[in-house]
């Protein structure tokens, strides 16, 4: 049997060069790949940040959270935070990359209290993954330019923090129009509530592991909440629970060196040999195993 090639997670914070004073940062794909070095980017990371990434030529398969993705020339996709990626053969493919930390799209006015409703505002809209038009291909492609043209204009951060904040919120608003155009069929209420579920179980995962639980506070059956995710998804809302639960503990299993014990109680699990039941029913192998396979 062929043992797997271990994985190196490497945890990365938003960490520009000391020159560089903004909250969002632009550059190319090539350019990273000169600034990193061949053999570091190609690591699998675990960020503190959202990326932004806009194939402008060639193919090429990331891993994104222990998934293979394919994306070619006018995808564009977010990486959010505390998500693990694998740029795979970056001399391949070129694009445009976009960091930001989690407080860049509020402005000042928005108090700490506020911060995870509101950002959520802007980007629980946002697909994973669109293909982009041609014109929306070159729309998108000029409005990144711009934005790193004016990311050295002669003003203070504040005023170009303002700037860049509008111009990427329009690359957003247009990703959200293009979703609502692509699934003009799917009922809006439906959608609605479907999205109401994922907001809670994103809160709520490692402490509830039952339908019941998520039907109940969104005043429903658990046969309706049925209904919306197999409307939206096409997957049971237990299948949503369950993966979310097995994402995040292989996040935490190569990204952390807490014990498997720790990792099970943080998820909700009473007893670690429920966890390690529940692990290897989901990925066929035990924790400890994943681990050893993945750091």
């Amino acid at each position: 049997m062929t043992q797997k090639k271990p994985i190196n997670v490497e945890k990365i914070k938003y960490q520009p060069s000391n020159h560089y004073l903004l909250d969002l940062e632009i550059f190319t794909v090539s350019s990273l790949r000169r600034r990193t070095g061949k053999k570091r980017i190609l690591n699998t990371f675990n960020y503190e940040f959202y990326m932004l990434i806009l194939i402008t030529s060639g193919e090429c398969t990331q891993i994104i959270d222990f998934r293979s993705e394919l994306f070619g020339q006018g995808d564009i996709f977010l990486i959010k935070p505390g998500q693990t990626h694998n740029f795979s053969d970056p001399s391949e493919w070129d694009g445009w990359v976009i960091l930001f930390k989690s407080s860049f799209l509020l402005s000042d006015r928005i108090t700490a209290q506020n911060i995870e409703k509101d950002e959520s505002l802007y980007l629980q809209n946002i697909p994973f993954k669109t293909t982009l038009s041609k014109d929306n291909f070159q729309r998108v492609n000029r409005i990144i330019e711009q934005m790193l043209s004016d990311s050295t204009f002669d003003a203070s951060i504040e005023e170009i923090h303002s700037l860049l904040r509008y111009q990427i919120l329009i690359i957003f608003q247009l990703l959200s129009l293009l979703k609502k155009r692509q699934k003009s069929n799917v009922s809006v209420y439906y959608s609605a509530k479907f999205r109401e579920f994922q907001s809670l179980v994103e809160k709520k995962f490692c402490f509830w592991h039952r339908v019941s639980l998520y039907a109940d506070a969104l005043g429903c059956t658990e046969k309706t909440l049925n209904r919306y995710t197999l409307h939206c998804l096409g997957i049971t809302p237990k299948k949503i629970i369950l993966s979310r639960i097995n994402l995040q503990a292989k996040r935490m299993i190569t990204t952390t060196d807490l014990s498997i014990a720790n990792i099970a109680e943080k998820l909700g699990f009473n007893e670690t040999t429920n966890f390690t039941k529940f692990f290897k029913k989901e990925n066929k192998c035990t924790p400890t195993t994943f681990r050893n396979q993945n750091k």
